[in-house]
């Protein structure tokens, strides 16, 4: 089973903000210190605190005690079993949680600012790139995103992120189905995750991959 978390990017009016910063460690106040837009200062705190609350409570300690450990690329892990991933866009943010193997999870808000016929033809799958191409502006504005989410929820259940190349994996453009197709170093990795995509709000798009055999999937609203 993987557990997925919709939470609000926005403090709660009373909220304390030292007693906030206490519950993260010394690498998460440092990241909050150097943030400087008002507005990104008080998404990551509400982001992050209601991570280590969620995660406080599944593994028994408290928040500031997360047994977090980093990967090569900075990814952060939990001890085995558990694995866990967050994304944020805009006014939200996702935490998946799963505890049978390696998972990825990615939120988008979709917004018509963002030139989606040029990012697709520098950093998409030339199949992907040709199935967009048939697309009207506002339904291959919808796909551009279910496919970028995809792919970034891919790249992270495996650790590399973007930098493991948008363009070497394939993914599904069908919103009823959500696949990984292909990935150009490994031609058995498809068949090794299984993905879900749904709306966790309008106007924005989301996107689970983890690893094989399918499972259940339970979403829960974040309430401070």
């Amino acid at each position: 089973m993987v557990m997925v978390w919709t939470i609000v990017q926005q403090l709660p009016a009373d909220a304390a903000l030292p007693a906030l910063l206490a519950e993260l460690d010394d690498a998460g106040r440092a990241r909050y210190a150097r943030l400087v837009a008002p507005t990104l200062r008080a998404r990551y705190l509400a982001t992050h605190v209601a991570t280590r609350r969620i995660l406080g409570t599944l593994l028994g300690c408290a928040p500031a005690a997360l047994p977090l450990r980093y990967g090569d690329l900075g990814k952060p892990m939990l001890p085995a079993p558990w694995s866990f991933n967050l994304s944020h866009s805009a006014d939200y943010a996702l935490l998946a949680v799963g505890r049978d193997g390696e998972l990825g999870v990615d939120i988008e808000h979709v917004r018509a600012d963002v030139d989606d016929a040029l990012i697709s033809a520098r950093y998409f799958h030339p199949a992907e790139r040709a199935a967009l191409a048939t697309l009207a502006a506002d339904a291959r504005r919808e796909a551009f995103f279910r496919c970028w989410t995809r792919k970034e929820a891919y790249l992270k259940a495996v650790g590399v992120g973007l930098a493991g190349g948008l363009a070497r994996c394939r993914v599904s453009l069908d919103p009823e189905h959500a696949a990984l197709l292909d990935v150009a170093w490994d031609p058995a990795e498809a068949g090794r995750w299984w993905m879900a995509s749904w709306q966790p709000r309008p106007g924005y798009v989301a996107a689970l991959c983890a690893a094989q055999p399918q499972t259940a999937v339970v979403f829960h609203e974040w309430q401070p």
